[in-house]
């Protein structure tokens, strides 16, 4: 699981994903490393392909 912390790109991921409503609700928080970002963001892809 990711650790989320504040920042910038917590913000940036929050505005890019808000429209994908299957989005997985671990993603309670926000996060700071860009590295991060990518590996949630293809989490939530994958989250949302398994359906």
């Amino acid at each position: 699981m990711i650790e989320l912390r504040p920042g910038y790109f917590g913000m940036k991921f929050i505005e890019e994903f808000r429209q994908v409503r299957d989005a997985p609700y671990f993603l309670s928080g926000f996060m700071s490393k860009k590295e991060h970002l990518a590996e949630a963001e293809i989490r939530i892809v994958w989250c949302n392909n398994k359906q």
